[in-house]
């Protein structure tokens, strides 16, 4: 429900910001997730004002990713920021940079699965089935425009909200959502799409065309996204799987290269041990007298 009324919300206001009560919700539904049996550094105190965080997973993860914000976010926070403020700030640069899926797809994929046991409990969210499919439910978030203005000093508190859930206790979408759903039920059902005039006056029916192929149109164009962005994120892993073929491969070539000179090393240390242990032979056999003997008799 809250990416629902996001997305509403984008629809008919343009660019959304954090003023916006349902965006503020938003970051703080996916604060909760992230928080969510974090496990924490040490024994809790009185005295201890700072709380465990989800930034160094995402410092350890996301990292990786192509053209990164983590390494801006670090530098905005330098030292006096906590790992909370600067989660919330890279949070808000996701959101803008249009690549949240992105960014959780790398954190809760199989290769942050050992991190992820470590940073958290058994039973949390992001170990869970749920968790897997958390990057495709925020797909959507990636053709909202978000506008920010991250500033650490402002995120810098030492607490996690709570979830507002009074709007979604009254949640009353737009019409033309409610004419989305219309048409999704309908073309769900296979039945013909109700039609909302009244009256059989022309205007009416072209204007219920007109509803009827938007909503067509943009359904397609919703379909079209989440194509893309799918796309993308495949033509991303197949990229660094094959960077990590060709890393492997050339690590396998030099390790083989190693393992040859090492074999050759080995030969010629046998070699070596081989004509000292006949040499050591031979001088035995002439320095003993009594075989010095038998070997003179043994000649002649």
């Amino acid at each position: 429900m809250a990416l629902k009324s996001v997305v509403d919300k984008f629809c008919f206001n343009g660019v959304l910001d954090d003023t916006d009560p349902d965006v503020r919700n938003l970051l703080v539904i996916l604060e909760n997730v992230l928080m969510h049996r974090c496990k924490q550094k040490g024994p809790s105190s009185w005295f201890s004002d700072e709380v465990t965080s989800y930034w160094p997973c995402i410092v350890a993860s996301c990292s990786k990713v192509r053209r990164s914000c983590v390494p801006i976010v670090t530098g905005m926070g330098g030292r006096h920021l906590t790992g909370l403020a600067m989660g919330r700030i890279f949070l808000q640069m996701a959101l803008m940079e249009r690549r949240l899926s992105e960014y959780l797809s790398e954190l809760v994929g199989p290769e942050s699965t050992d991190l992820l046991r470590k940073a958290y409990e058994p039973e949390a969210f992001l170990l869970k089935d749920e968790g897997a499919a958390l990057p495709h439910m925020c797909l959507g978030l990636n053709a909202i425009d978000f506008s920010f203005c991250p500033k650490g000093e402002n995120l810098d508190y030492q607490y996690i909200p709570c979830i507002d859930f009074t709007p979604y206790l009254d949640f009353t979408p737009c019409a033309q959502a409610e004419l989305d759903d219309e048409h999704e039920q309908a073309v769900l059902s296979g039945a013909a799409m109700p039609s909302t005039p009244t009256e059989d006056s022309p205007d009416e029916n072209w204007r219920a065309k007109f509803q009827a192929l938007y909503v067509k149109y943009r359904e397609l164009g919703q379909q079209k996204s989440y194509a893309e962005d799918m796309l993308t994120l495949k033509q991303a892993r197949i990229e660094k799987l094959e960077f990590d073929l060709a890393a492997m491969q050339g690590d396998s070539e030099t390790t083989k290269a190693l393992h040859g000179k090492e074999i050759n090393q080995l030969q010629l240390v046998v070699a070596e041990l081989q004509a000292e242990l006949y040499d050591s032979e031979l001088n035995i056999l002439y320095d003993c007298p009594m075989r010095a003997v038998f070997f003179y008799y043994g000649l002649f």
